[in-house]
């Protein structure tokens, strides 16, 4: 992952913003009840189209 994004998803996490495709707040009954407690990342964010973004379809 290159530095910009890196910088990119921290300003993203500090500011709390929601953003389609790339974030969102999660609330923990979601995340315990419908998922139970499974954090894989397309369960929360529908990567859909994008493309040149940080999280989408690169591997870590």
């Amino acid at each position: 992952m290159r530095s910009q994004d890196i910088h990119h998803i921290i300003d993203v996490f500090t500011r709390q913003e929601a953003i389609p495709h790339y974030s969102r707040q999660v609330p923990l009954d979601e995340i315990e009840q419908r998922n139970g407690f499974n954090l894989n990342l397309p369960r929360y964010i529908d990567a859909g189209e994008c493309e040149g973004r940080a999280g989408s379809g690169r591997s870590f």
